[in-house]
This record gives C-alpha cells, structure tokens and sequence, in this order.
C-alpha cells in the first residue's frame, strides 16, 4: 500500500501489479491501473461471477483480472466442542453462548480480528448485512450507517471482546488458523485461505468449518475477497503484460498457472 504508489510516482512500478479489494480502488482513481476491457472476450466474462467482473470494473473500464475469491466461515476445535457438548453454532445467539461456554482462563471462545485495517471490516461485512445495515443506500448516494440495524450489528460483534470472550489483541494475526490450531481459541472467523494450513500444518489439530452465523429467521451471509492482476498503466509493455495476465488466467488452458 505504500512501496507501489511511490514506486508508480518515481516511474519505477512494475509492468503487473497485484492488487487486493482493500487497494484497486485506490489505485484505479490515481490512473494507476491500464484499461484491460479490450482484453476480455465474451467467453471469460460469462465464465466470471458478475459479482467479480463489478468488483474489477472503474469508470465503465475492467482494470484488473480477478482470479480467485476468498469466502469466510467459521472454524473451529471440533474436539474442544464436542467436549463441552456443543453443536458447531449456527445463529447469533448460538455463537455467543458457544464462545461463553468455551471460553476458559487458557482458552477463549473466539478469535476475530481486532485491528484498525481493512481486514477487520471484511471480517464484520457480513455481519453488518445479516443485521440488515448497510453503509450506503440501495442507489450508492446516500450514507446509512447511523441504523438501528448497524448499532446491533456493533453491539453484537463489540460484546466478544468487552466481556473476554476473544482476545483483544493477536499474536497471531486473524487470518491465520494458527489462533485456532495453538490453541489460542476453540473458534475463530476466517477464510478459505486457512484450509491450506489447517490440512497440513495444523494436521493433529481436529479443525472443522460451518457457515457464519446468522440471526435467528434470517440466512447466513459471508463475503467474497479475492486477489487481481492489474497492469501498471505507465509500463512501456501494457500490452505484452496484459497478454501475459489473461494467458496465465484468463484462458480455457489452466495448465499455464498450475506449471
């Protein structure tokens, strides 16, 4: 977030970059990104989320190539449930009198992320939609945040750390299921991400998943992250870095990106 721009500034960016949610918009609104709408074909577009395709699209121009989404869920210590006889939670109610039940003086309930980054927000997205909230109105022009539906959104999510029940600052980061897999917590939201390592890295540890929790009468909501390569628009080989993207991941062959 900082060594691109001023890398872009100085004219010494690279010709591919890659971009997360948290900074392609930033990026798109300095005229950072090259314009990749020309490279899309009718074929790779119907073969994307529409959801995906918007998440990459500035001004009307498709500025990046998104190649993998992320979703979240909850994990957990399937044996430390099973110990205490609890059912992996699948409401709101349920996940906060887990994370009391579960938690101990060694061990707390749930580990959720507690800094001041985008990744805190990904993490509460969903939470902030199955509460009813939202941050801006239906037409983008309007902010909505000072809700009822969103003050219980905060309320919810705030009581894990005001009554101890997660742990208000990490060792390990929150997008790690070492939280989980040390022992830290017997829960902990996180992202596909983490399988990797819960199947190897944490092999001994019984780690299971579920849907994120929603509020009573509603359905669980999670949210999609995801990574994209953009094309420093300053590069004196957009073209051939472009090219090079949509070979890798944007074509029929995916022999190229697993070689």
């Amino acid at each position: 977030t900082t060594l691109i721009p001023t890398a872009y500034a100085n004219g010494e960016a690279p010709d591919i970059l890659f971009v997360e949610p948290a900074t392609f918009t930033k990026y798109a609104e300095k005229g950072m990104l090259a314009d990749l709408t020309p490279y899309y074909t009718d074929e790779l577009k119907e073969d994307l989320l529409p959801s995906a395709l918007e998440s990459v699209t500035y001004d009307g121009k498709m500025m990046a190539l998104p190649y993998e989404m992320e979703t979240l869920g909850l994990f957990y210590n399937v044996d430390m449930l099973e110990e205490a006889g609890i059912d992996p939670p699948q409401t709101w109610d349920e996940l906060y009198e887990a994370a009391k039940a579960l938690t101990t003086d060694d061990v707390y309930g749930i580990a959720m992320p507690v800094e001041e980054t985008a990744y805190t927000l990904f993490n509460f997205w969903p939470f902030v939609w199955m509460s009813g909230a939202d941050i801006l109105s239906e037409d983008g022009t309007e902010c909505v945040v000072d809700s009822p539906e969103m003050a219980e959104a905060l309320d919810y999510w705030g009581r894990f750390y005001q009554e101890g029940l997660a742990p208000s600052s990490l060792q390990i980061g929150p997008y790690d299921i070492g939280n989980v897999g040390t022992g830290i917590a017997a829960m902990q939201i996180s992202g596909t991400y983490v399988i990797n390592a819960a199947e190897t890295t944490y092999a001994d540890v019984n780690i299971g998943v579920v849907p994120l929790p929603h509020p009573e009468g509603t359905d669980s909501i999670t949210v999609a992250g995801g990574q994209r390569l953009a094309v420093n628009a300053n590069s004196e080989y957009v073209d051939e870095a472009a090219e090079f993207i949509f070979w890798l991941y944007g074509d029929e062959d995916i022999t190229h990106v697993v070689d």
